[in-house]
C-alpha cells in the first residue's frame, strides 16, 4: 500500500508544475501535494480510526525522519516504541498502535505479541477489540511457549585493568545471547564508553527474547576503547537456567568474574616495569529477570475472560480468537462457548453455534447437555438457537440427546414444552423405539399438561 502511494506521489510531483488542458494551454496544478497525500491517507485504516496525521506520525514512525507514506521495515526499536504507544492515554492511539503491531507481516513475532497481550484487558472496548484482532493475526496456534522475554541491566564494573601504559581504562560492554546446541547468537547491544575510569557505571538496560531457557547463555565481553582496535579486557557468562522463570520475581543480581583471553582472572594494576597486572579481581555487576512470560494457557484465560465484555464486537472477536487457538475438544473452551448461545447479540449466538459444531466431538454427552439446557431459556430466540445447535452437535437417535430433550417435556413453562416437542423430531427419527418408550413413560406423570 505504501509503495503504491509513494509511486503515485512521485508522479504528482512531476505534474505539480503544470498540466495541459484540451486546448494545449497550461495552468497551475491547483491541489498542493500535501492535500493529495491527505486524501490518499484518508483511505487508510489509520484515518478511518479518527487519527490525524500528526498522531499517525507519532504512533507509526515514533520519531523516524521519514514521512508517513514512506514505510520502513519495523525494527526492534520501532516495535518497542509502538509498544509504548499502545499504553498511551488516548484510546485511538492505543488502538492504532495495536493495529501496527498486529500486521500480518509480524506473524510469529513474539516481541509484538508480548506487547499486544496486556491490552486484551484494556478498559476501552475498541482497544480490546484491536488487541484481539492483532493476536489472531500474529500468534502461532499450538506453539508450546508463545513468548519469554528477559530484561538485562548492565549496572557497572569494578577494578577494570588498563590495557595501555598511560591513562586509566575506557571501558564498555558488549552483551550477547547464545544458544549453544544450535549455535544461534544475537547481540543485545553495547553500553556507552566510560572514559578514564576503573570502576565505570553504565546502568544500561536490554530486552531480549529467550529461545530455550535450559540452553541459552548470556555472554559479556568487556573492552578498553583504544581508537582503531579496542583491547579485550575479558569475558564472562551467565546461564539463563539460573534465572527463576516464575513471574513477578525480583531481580537476580550477579557479580560475574571477568576472565582474560587466557582464561585467567583479570586484575587491576601494574607491577613496575614488568607490565604485569596485579591487584583486585575484575567483576561485572548485572541484574536480570524475566519481563514477560506468556504460555498458551495464559492467553486462553485472557480470551475467555473477554467473553464477559460489554461490547458485542469484543465478545464476537473473542469467540473467533478462541476458535483459532483452542484445541479440538477443549472442555473449558466448549463450556464458555456454549454459554454464549444465550448472548444478547444475534451474531455472537450464530458464531457460538458454528464454533460448537467445529470444536465439539459429535454426540459428546457434556456438550449435548449444555446445549439442551439453553432450550429452557426464557427468551424464545435463544431457545430456537439451542435447537439448531443441538442439531449440529448430535446425530439423530443419539441416546444422550434423546434423554436430554425428553426430560424437558416436564418443564413448567408451556412455551418450553412446545419447543421441546418440536426438538424431539430433530433428535429422533419417526418410529425410533427408545424415543417412543421414553415419551410413553411421561404419560404416567401426575401433571395433565405433561
Amino acid at each position: 500500500r505504501h509503495s503504491r502511494l509513494e509511486s503515485w506521489t512521485d508522479q504528482v510531483r512531476q505534474l505539480r508544475g503544470a498540466v495541459a488542458d484540451k486546448k494545449g494551454r497550461y495552468m497551475k496544478f491547483k491541489s498542493p501535494l500535501g492535500q493529495i497525500e491527505r486524501q490518499a491517507l484518508a483511505k487508510t485504516p489509520w484515518h478511518q480510526a479518527g487519527l490525524p496525521l500528526d498522531t499517525h506520525d507519532r504512533v507509526v514512525l515514533a520519531g523516524m525522519p521519514v514521512k508517513p507514506h514512506k514505510a520502513v521495515p519495523m525494527n526492534a526499536a520501532a516495535k518497542r516504541r509502538l509498544g509504548e504507544a499502545a499504553t498511551d492515554a488516548d484510546p485511538k492511539v492505543r488502538a492504532a498502535a495495536l493495529g501496527a503491531l498486529g500486521d500480518p507481516s509480524n506473524f510469529g513475532d513474539s516481541t509484538c505479541l508480548a506487547m499486544v497481550i496486556p491490552r486484551l484487558k484494556d478498559p476501552h472496548p475498541d482497544v480490546a477489540a484491536a488487541a484481539l484482532k492483532a493476536v489472531r493475526q500474529i500468534a502461532v496456534p499450538g506453539q508450546a511457549r508463545q513468548y519469554m522475554e528477559v530484561e538485562l541491566c548492565v549496572n557497572a564494573a569494578t577494578e577494570l585493568p588498563k590495557k595501555d601504559r598511560f591513562g586509566a581504562c575506557d571501558g564498555y560492554v558488549v552483551a550477547r545471547l547464545r544458544n549453544k546446541p544450535s549455535g544461534r547468537i544475537v547481540e543485545l547491544g553495547r553500553t556507552e564508553v566510560v572514559w578514564q575510569n576503573h570502576n565505570p557505571v553504565w546502568k544500561k538496560t536490554f530486552f531480549q527474547e529467550v529461545w530455550d531457557p535450559a540452553e541459552d547463555v548470556m555472554e559479556f565481553e568487556v573492552y578498553d576503547e583504544d581508537g582503531e582496535v579496542d583491547d579485550l579486557v575479558g569475558t564472562c557468562e551467565l546461564r539463563l537456567k539460573e534465572v527463576d522463570e516464575a513471574e513477578d520475581k525480583p531481580w537476580l543480581k550477579q557479580a560475574l568474574q571477568v576472565l582474560d583471553k587466557d582464561g585467567e582472572t583479570a586484575i587491576l594494576g601494574w607491577d613496575g616495569m614488568r607490565l604485569k597486572n596485579v591487584g583486585k579481581p575484575t567483576k561485572l555487576h548485572i541484574a536480570i529477570r524475566y519481563a514477560a512470560f506468556l504460555r498458551p494457557k495464559d492467553l486462553m484465560a485472557s480470551y475467555l475472560e473477554m467473553l464477559l465484555a460489554d461490547s458485542a464486537d469484543t465478545r464476537l472477536n473473542s469467540l473467533k480468537t478462541i476458535y483459532a487457538f483452542a484445541e479440538h475438544g477443549d472442555r473449558q473452551a466448549l463450556r464458555a462457548v456454549a454459554e454464549m448461545l444465550a448472548d444478547t447479540s444475534s451474531p455472537v449466538r450464530v458464531e457460538a453455534t458454528l464454533i460448537l459444531d467445529e470444536m465439539a466431538d459429535k454426540n459428546d454427552p457434556e456438550v449435548v447437555e449444555m446445549v439442551a439446557k439453553k432450550m429452557q431459556h426464557p427468551r424464545a430466540e435463544i431457545r430456537h438457537v439451542a435447537v439448531e445447535a443441538l442439531r449440529k452437535v448430535s446425530d439423530r437417535n443419539n441416546p444422550h440427546a434423546i434423554r436430554a430433550v425428553v426430560a424437558r417435556l416436564e418443564h413448567g413453562d408451556p412455551r418450553v414444552r412446545a419447543l421441546v416437542s418440536e426438538a424431539v423430531t430433530v433428535v429422533a427419527e419417526p418410529g425410533h423405539r427408545p424415543t417412543i418408550n421414553a415419551i410413553s413413560a411421561l404419560l404416567e406423570n401426575t401433571r395433565a399438561e405433561v
